[in-house]
């Protein structure tokens, strides 16, 4: 049982990386492949997330076998199996969330976003698109990004802080029901208003007052899911287009 359990986490976390290959290049090849599209990586993640799955079944572990459904229905999502991906999504109950964890045991295990964003000062927000973000009046709570009060590594530009990851400790979410609400609003556009009225209400936050437009939607998903690692892939799915022109530097994109 519990080899089944470990080979079940292991398949989980295969379907991960494959999935995560698919959605960040045009093409790759894995273990000596032959070159290998897209759709055949999420084709091969599906597969892993199918075993792992079943061995999570076998065991009884639930919070496994949700983590691979959740992993399962963004799969079928970029495949264009909008049914499949709504029944997976839907299974998926209230509170549940997957983490990847993150340490102070040593350097490799601590939490980039906060070394890069926060410790460093690598890496800025941008102010534009995720500063002061409110929704029905009321800030944002899934988008928090201070103003650090700060210049970055130029020495002239501000930099601004997310604080959703406040120390280098903090976990990162991998799967969760925030992510299942959001792939079954998509998935099923005339069920879109109920599915981003039981986020907000999860959350405390007004009431979703559109029409449940694929818009509005994918703007749902980019601030629940923000530093999640999912807007790269939603542009590249819905061809969102890439800013263009200059930045706030006056410096071309």
């Amino acid at each position: 049982s519990n080899a089944r359990e470990k080979l079940g986490l292991l398949a989980g976390y295969t379907g991960y990386s494959t999935l995560l290959l698919g959605e960040g290049f045009c093409e790759m090849a894995v273990d000596q492949s032959p070159i290998m599209s897209r759709q055949q990586m999420f084709a091969g993640a599906e597969a892993h997330f199918d075993r792992a799955i079943q061995l999570a079944q076998a065991v009884g572990n639930q919070n496994l076998r949700n983590m691979a459904l959740v992993g399962r229905a963004r799969v079928r999502l970029n495949q264009g199996n909008a049914e499949g991906a709504y029944a997976d999504a839907s299974t998926i109950p209230q509170g549940f969330a997957w983490h990847s964890e993150y340490s102070t045991v040593n350097g490799i295990r601590e939490n980039r976003l906060f070394n890069m964003n926060r410790l460093n000062r690598f890496l800025s927000v941008e102010p534009n698109a995720y500063y002061n973000l409110t929704v029905g009046g009321e800030p944002d709570t899934r988008v928090p990004v201070l103003d650090s009060g700060l210049n970055g590594h130029d020495g002239v530009t501000r930099h601004y802080f997310q604080n959703k990851y406040p120390t280098p400790a903090t976990h990162i979410r991998m799967a969760s029901w925030y992510e299942a609400q959001l792939i079954m609003a998509e998935a099923r556009p005339d069920e879109a208003v109920a599915a981003l009225n039981r986020l907000r209400a999860a959350q405390d936050l007004p009431a979703y007052t559109g029409t449940g437009s694929l818009d509005d939607v994918l703007e749902e998903r980019r601030r629940q899911l923000f530093l999640e690692g999912h807007r790269l892939n939603d542009m590249l799915r819905h061809n969102i287009p890439f800013p263009s022109g200059v930045n706030h530097k006056g410096q071309p994109y």
